[in-house]
């Protein structure tokens, strides 16, 4: 069975912040204090003879060296575009035909929620990705297979010929180790370096995922891995772009500074962790009314979806929404109860949020939410489950919290929610602009009836006490 080169893996060093220092590559420096270069302390300025730039974001966007690669970013730091300015040849020249690839520049689009939907590389086809498991560029279909978050197939069908199955084998981190065919040969076989660069590659197929299970950018010179949220290059070991995690709340990893750093995968030790998306919980905000009326709701995209136990969540779910919801609907909603619902693809009674996880609906605004210190991804979102389940059904007024009655609409429920689970600071400092009734506010902790009845408690027992008196003398 292939699997990673623990040589590899030893002949990289690092420093105690997490920098690559040397690695097979190279020397890597890091002197983002010197000249006009954008660079942080945690992005590598030069790998080996190779230098490279980075925008005010901390985004790569250009490569020195004889390719001369240069980046480009939309708003919310995610790829859109990479050109070389040189034409490009396959050893020199191309096979069929031996003419040159004429166009030098990749695009990218994604979707509201940040998943990638097309990619056109070097002027070929389209391809696009109606999900994150499926996608076609006119005349190849691809179809991946996961049972349990395990990718166990590809079914590929090339125009009008008969769909073809690989059955695809994996190592410890997921990543693409043997691909059968449908008559049980070898049909690839792929060994990696430490951080996912392939070390050998053979066989008639070639498998999209490779690393961890991750789309592997083949058409392109650069050989990015697609790990959703951001790109990795493996022969660096570096992400491309910031981690928003450790970016926007430091101070959740002060007791693990290894997650500190911006641009490493994987805390630098890929042997043992894997990055399967490069985010793992959100706070989102959508419009709810014309009148610019907003909602928070909970993305999750768990690095182990086998190891998550939420009640009513199927296992092995790879993506899903925690949110509360007024399923009634009447007027201001007085009376009626707000209710905790979870949102995946394939949910037989899928809720009002779930189009925006598919990215069919656009979200107005979010922040990555980040463990308290010392848990895991993995214990996180247990315990964002296990508070979800806890809290239960409420009194619903669409104005958010009435004090000793009990009523809280969906904004007291997120807040509720990540004050539960230990993340109070993050979620309370998220304040979306918008009418946000409900802001910055849980649930109340007792109603009216429950205060009355502590009231009475209380002078039953100060009469109580009266009459002891009275009697004792």
């Amino acid at each position: 069975m292939p699997r990673l080169t623990l040589q590899q893996y030893f002949d990289q060093k690092a420093d105690p912040i997490g920098n690559i220092l040397t690695s097979p590559q190279g020397t890597y420096l890091y002197q983002g204090n010197q000249g006009s270069n954008f660079a942080n302390p945690h992005a590598v300025t030069s790998v080996g003879s190779l230098g490279l730039s980075y925008d005010q974001n901390g985004n790569l966007t250009y490569r020195a060296g004889s390719e001369g690669i240069s980046h480009f970013w939309d708003y919310n730091n995610r790829l859109t575009k990479i050109t070389i300015p040189v034409p490009i040849f396959e050893g020199g020249m191309r096979m069929d035909g031996f003419e040159e690839i004429p166009p030098t520049t990749a695009y990218y689009t994604y979707d509201p929620a940040g998943m990638r939907i097309t990619t056109n590389v070097w002027g070929s086809a389209t391809t696009t990705y109606p999900t994150a498991l499926y996608n076609t560029d006119g005349s190849k279909v691809s179809d991946h297979i996961v049972v349990n978050g395990v990718p166990v197939a590809t079914v590929e069908k090339i125009g009008t010929g008969n769909p073809t199955i690989f059955w695809n084998s994996q190592d410890h981190l997921q990543s693409t180790s043997v691909v059968a065919n449908q008559t049980a040969g070898i049909a690839e076989e792929v060994e990696y370096r430490s951080f996912g660069s392939l070390k050998s590659n053979t066989g008639p197929h070639k498998e999209q995922r490779k690393y961890t299970g991750h789309e592997y950018d083949n058409q392109v010179t650069t050989n990015y891995t697609y790990a959703k949220a951001r790109y990795l290059n493996t022969d660096w070991g570096r992400f491309l772009s910031e981690d928003p995690g450790s970016r926007d709340n430091p101070d959740q990893f002060l007791a693990d500074p290894q997650q500190l750093n911006m641009y490493s995968y994987a805390r630098n030790n890929p042997l043992i962790f894997v990055d399967r998306e490069g985010k793992k919980v959100e706070l989102a905000v959508r419009n709810v009314t014309p009148l610019g009326g907003l909602h928070l709701f909970y993305i999750l995209a768990p690095d182990n979806p086998n190891q998550i136990n939420i009640n009513s969540l199927p296992k092995g779910t790879e993506q899903f929404t925690l949110g509360a919801y007024n399923p009634d609907k009447s007027f201001f909603g007085i009376g009626n109860k707000l209710r905790p619902d979870i949102g995946y693809i394939d949910d037989p009674t899928p809720n009002s949020d779930l189009p925006f996880l598919t990215g069919n609906k656009q979200i107005k605004d979010k922040i990555t939410i980040t463990p308290p210190n010392g848990q895991s991804d993995t214990q996180f979102i247990n315990n964002l489950g296990k508070a979800f389940n806890e809290i239960g059904t409420v009194s619903y007024f669409s104005g958010g919290q009435i004090g000793k009655f009990g009523y809280a609409n969906s904004n007291n429920f997120a807040y509720e929610l990540g004050s539960r689970a230990g993340v109070a600071n993050q979620v309370f400092s998220f304040d979306p602009k918008g009418f946000n009734p409900g802001s910055q506010r849980g649930i109340p902790q007792s109603t009216f009836f429950q205060y009355i009845q502590q009231r009475i408690s209380v002078i039953q027992a100060q009469i109580d006490a009266l009459r002891q008196r009275l009697y004792s003398r």
